[in-house]
């Protein structure tokens, strides 16, 4: 698979070619991510493994929902069968999607236990004041002032995000591109650098959109004095902007690499 160029621009059209996507099958995509939702629940508690078990399912949920994107651009309603895909293929494509799962997890792990040990318990107790709604805003304050805690998300954010980086692409490079799991995470990330302005214009956008999304709800809610309703409507509306987030994946893949073609079947390359 060959590299491909792109302009800055690109990140822009990458954003709208997801909502687009989403907006022919909205119905589908919800489903998919409702089932996501509920498959990460039921992972979170199984002991022991249930954790590493979600983490790695991450790489997985990202390739389900780009092969879902490539069946609607060719007319065809996504089914629950695209998080399978990846495993349904020959044993070396296999190997290499659990190799990069695997791996995904651990490093996800090791990211964490170096956050956890700069900042120790404040980083969950930081969680507990955000999901809480009766948090006095001087408490959270003092709690973000802490060094500790700017440190340990700092180490957190910067870790995390050189592992989206690398492991961007690499699914996809494994599923359409045949390659080892090592030679598909060294293109993905020699592939997310040369197109770092798409990128970086792409994650703005999509920033911008939720501020944007959460700005217009708070402020409708204000204006109608309904703020418990705002609440209410928030959810839906991140679903929305999450499941186009996840149809998005597609494009940004697709611009970044010569794609073979598909068979109509499965959503997968010809052999």
């Amino acid at each position: 698979m060959k590299f491909q160029h792109v302009p800055a621009s690109r990140g822009a059209l990458w954003v709208r070619q997801g909502v687009a996507a989403f907006a022919t099958r909205p119905l589908a995509y919800s489903g998919l991510l409702g089932l996501s939702l509920f498959a990460s629940f039921v992972l979170a508690f199984i002991p022991l493994l249930g954790p590493f078990l979600l983490l790695g399912a991450f790489p997985l949920l990202s390739l389900g929902f780009m092969i879902a994107t490539r069946l609607t651009l060719a007319g065809r309603s996504p089914m629950p069968t695209v998080f399978i895909a990846p495993l349904r293929v020959d044993g070396p494509r296999r190997r290499a999607q659990l190799w990069l799962y695997a791996g995904y997890a651990l490093a996800a792990f090791l990211i964490w236990l170096l956050t956890y040990a700069i900042a120790g318990s404040r980083v969950i107790e930081l969680q507990q004041l955000l999901y809480s709604a009766n948090t006095p805003p001087e408490v959270l304050d003092a709690r973000l002032s802490d060094g500790h805690l700017q440190l340990g998300m700092l180490v957190l954010f910067a870790l995390s995000s050189v592992l989206s980086v690398v492991w961007w692409h690499a699914p996809g490079l494994v599923h359409w591109g045949g390659m080892s799991a090592s030679k598909a995470l060294f293109f993905s990330l020699v592939a997310c650098w040369r197109n770092r302005g798409a990128f970086a214009i792409y994650m703005l956008v999509w920033f911008g959109t939720a501020l944007a999304a959460v700005i217009l709800v708070s402020l409708v809610s204000s204006l109608l004095g309904q703020l418990e309703v705002g609440k209410v409507l928030m959810l839906p509306v991140w679903l929305m902007i999450l499941s186009a987030f996840y149809a998005s994946l597609f494009f940004t893949f697709a611009d970044s690499f010569e794609l073979p073609s598909a068979d109509t079947d499965t959503g997968s390359p010809s052999p």
